[in-house]
Protein backbone atom coordinates (compact mmCIF):
# COMPACT_ATOMS: atom_id res chain seq x y z
CA UNK A 1 0.00 0.00 0.00
CA UNK A 2 2.83 2.20 0.71
CA UNK A 3 4.97 1.71 -2.44
CA UNK A 4 1.80 2.96 -4.32
CA UNK A 5 1.20 5.58 -2.68
CA UNK A 6 4.53 6.59 -3.14
CA UNK A 7 4.28 6.16 -6.82
CA UNK A 8 1.33 8.39 -6.91
CA UNK A 9 3.09 10.76 -4.91
CA UNK A 10 5.98 10.63 -7.32
CA UNK A 11 3.63 11.22 -10.49
CA UNK A 12 2.11 13.97 -8.77
CA UNK A 13 4.71 16.36 -7.03
CA UNK A 14 7.67 17.81 -8.42
CA UNK A 15 10.90 17.45 -6.33
CA UNK A 16 12.31 20.58 -4.72
CA UNK A 17 15.10 20.76 -7.57
CA UNK A 18 14.61 23.81 -8.96
CA UNK A 19 10.94 22.40 -9.84
CA UNK A 20 11.83 19.51 -12.40
CA UNK A 21 10.89 16.02 -12.40
CA UNK A 22 12.40 13.43 -13.34
CA UNK A 23 12.39 11.92 -16.77
CA UNK A 24 9.23 9.34 -17.35
CA UNK A 25 8.33 10.04 -13.27
CA UNK A 26 4.64 9.09 -14.42
CA UNK A 27 5.73 5.75 -15.35
CA UNK A 28 8.28 5.22 -12.89
CA UNK A 29 7.08 2.30 -10.06
CA UNK A 30 8.78 2.91 -7.14
CA UNK A 31 8.13 -0.53 -5.36
CA UNK A 32 11.08 -2.78 -5.36
CA UNK A 33 13.49 -2.94 -1.77
CA UNK A 34 11.88 -1.25 0.97
CA UNK A 35 14.93 -1.24 2.78
CA UNK A 36 15.45 0.23 6.57
CA UNK A 37 18.60 2.61 6.57
CA UNK A 38 19.41 5.62 8.93
CA UNK A 39 20.68 8.55 7.20
CA UNK A 40 21.41 12.02 9.30
CA UNK A 41 20.82 9.91 12.76
CA UNK A 42 16.89 8.95 11.42
CA UNK A 43 15.81 6.07 9.77
CA UNK A 44 14.35 5.92 5.94
CA UNK A 45 13.49 3.53 3.52
CA UNK A 46 14.97 3.23 0.73
CA UNK A 47 13.04 2.09 -2.75
CA UNK A 48 14.08 1.09 -6.22
CA UNK A 49 12.58 2.25 -9.29
CA UNK A 50 11.36 0.42 -12.29
CA UNK A 51 14.01 2.42 -14.50
CA UNK A 52 16.59 0.57 -12.23
CA UNK A 53 18.14 3.70 -11.89
CA UNK A 54 15.91 6.08 -9.72
CA UNK A 55 16.35 5.68 -5.90
CA UNK A 56 13.22 7.18 -3.51
CA UNK A 57 14.72 7.16 0.08
CA UNK A 58 11.38 7.80 2.31
CA UNK A 59 10.80 8.74 5.85
CA UNK A 60 9.95 6.05 8.38
CA UNK A 61 7.95 5.25 10.67
CA UNK A 62 8.12 7.89 13.39
CA UNK A 63 10.77 9.43 12.02
CA UNK A 64 10.52 13.59 12.98
CA UNK A 65 11.80 14.67 9.56
CA UNK A 66 8.89 13.33 7.85
CA UNK A 67 6.33 13.01 5.97
CA UNK A 68 9.29 13.75 3.39
CA UNK A 69 11.22 11.85 0.79
CA UNK A 70 14.54 12.24 -1.46
CA UNK A 71 15.10 10.80 -5.05
CA UNK A 72 17.75 10.17 -6.85
CA UNK A 73 17.58 10.26 -9.85
CA UNK A 74 19.26 10.43 -14.15
CA UNK A 75 19.64 14.12 -15.34
CA UNK A 76 21.63 15.38 -17.43
CA UNK A 77 24.37 12.40 -18.06
CA UNK A 78 24.68 12.51 -14.19
CA UNK A 79 22.49 12.23 -11.20
CA UNK A 80 20.42 14.62 -8.87
CA UNK A 81 19.26 14.35 -5.92
CA UNK A 82 15.86 16.15 -4.43
CA UNK A 83 13.65 16.05 -1.19
CA UNK A 84 10.04 17.07 -0.48
CA UNK A 85 7.69 17.16 2.55
CA UNK A 86 6.62 19.16 5.22
CA UNK A 87 8.97 17.22 8.22
CA UNK A 88 10.92 18.84 10.46
CA UNK A 89 13.92 20.29 8.09
CA UNK A 90 16.66 19.96 11.37
CA UNK A 91 16.14 16.07 10.36
CA UNK A 92 15.86 16.12 6.67
CA UNK A 93 18.39 18.28 6.03
CA UNK A 94 21.25 16.05 8.57
CA UNK A 95 19.79 13.43 6.00
CA UNK A 96 20.56 15.19 2.90
CA UNK A 97 23.86 16.64 3.53
CA UNK A 98 24.60 12.95 4.44
CA UNK A 99 22.87 11.60 1.04
CA UNK A 100 24.76 14.42 -1.06
CA UNK A 101 28.18 13.32 0.48
CA UNK A 102 27.46 10.08 -0.50
CA UNK A 103 30.08 8.38 -3.20
CA UNK A 104 28.99 7.14 -6.78
CA UNK A 105 30.62 4.23 -5.27
CA UNK A 106 28.33 4.09 -2.53
CA UNK A 107 25.05 5.08 -4.52
CA UNK A 108 26.04 1.96 -6.78
CA UNK A 109 25.94 -0.58 -3.60
CA UNK A 110 22.55 0.84 -3.12
CA UNK A 111 21.32 0.97 -6.43
CA UNK A 112 22.46 -2.69 -6.87
CA UNK A 113 20.61 -4.02 -3.41
CA UNK A 114 16.89 -2.17 -4.72
CA UNK A 115 17.82 -3.65 -8.24
CA UNK A 116 18.15 -7.14 -6.88
CA UNK A 117 14.84 -7.21 -4.21
CA UNK A 118 11.50 -8.04 -5.67
CA UNK A 119 8.69 -5.91 -5.70
CA UNK A 120 6.96 -5.08 -2.86
CA UNK A 121 3.05 -6.29 -3.82
CA UNK A 122 0.46 -4.26 -2.20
Amino acid sequence: MFALALAVLLSAQAPADEGHQPESSESLDCSYGGFDREFGGTRWIVFGCSDRQTIVIATAKNNPGGPFYFIRYPKDGGFSLAGEGTGDKAYTKAAFEQLKAMSDAQWSRVLSEVNAAPKIES
